[in-house]
């Protein structure tokens, strides 16, 4: 064999056992790589995973809760003279007990607890005038039509006799009202419907004289 061919074929042969080497070593860092970013990958999600504690705060106090509650959610307090005076108290307001349950107090869970209640009553009562305001409009309307223009509009009202004169029920906004027609003293009243009330009516709307006909429409003439 020539002495060129021999050092060349000396030389691969090196270089394939030094190849055998390295690829191994590589092989193991990128698996000993991956191995530990997979674990620190799981340590992070089982830490992420762990329910975080609340802090304590009498923010969290509610009306209702039991001593034992509101330890739980605001911790120890300053002052516990619960046994003798259903009391305790807080650096920033105290707590009464009325058998066993939070009842009233300054600390601020119960004063914004209180606050929220008395402004949802306040909207609550608000709606509730607004809608009697409205149902009463709506009955005047229903009381000063004429008898003559609602006899037209049999399928909109629908009429009942009685010994005194005639009940007609119409249904406006989700609300019925019974507009009530009196012979004995031609005065026409206007009630919410109440078909669970003995007679059916309701609280009274409107009051007024019975309109029988359509007044007369003026004309105007001009020269």
């Amino acid at each position: 064999m020539p002495a060129n061919k021999k050092y060349f074929w000396i030389v691969g042969l090196c270089i394939m056992i030094l190849a055998s080497f390295i690829n191994p070593d590589s092989n193991f860092k990128d698996s000993t790589t991956s191995k530990s970013s997979s674990q620190s990958t799981s340590q992070a999600d089982i830490s992420s995973a762990k329910p975080k504690k609340e802090k304590l705060s009498t923010d969290r106090i509610r009306l209702g809760m039991t001593k034992e509650q509101v330890i739980k959610v605001a911790g120890k307090p300053e002052y516990d003279g619960y046994k003798e005076y259903n009391h305790i108290e807080y650096k920033d307001g105290d707590v009464w007990f009325t058998n066993g349950k939070a009842s009233s107090g300054g600390v601020p869970g119960i004063v914004n607890e209180v606050k929220r209640k008395a402004d949802s009553e306040r909207a609550a009562r608000k709606e509730k005038y607004q809608k009697i305001a409205d149902d009463k409009l709506t009955a005047e309307m229903i009381g000063t039509a004429p008898v003559a223009k609602i006899q037209k509009m049999d399928p909109i009202y629908k009429p009942f006799e009685f010994d005194d004169g005639i009940i007609y029920l119409r249904t406006m906004g989700g609300t019925t009202y019974a507009r009530v027609d009196s012979i004995s003293d031609q005065m026409t009243r206007v009630y919410y419907y109440k078909p669970e009330a003995e007679n059916g009516l309701g609280d009274n709307l409107y009051v007024g004289r019975t309109i029988i006909n359509e007044p007369p429409k003026t004309q105007y003439i001009y020269r």
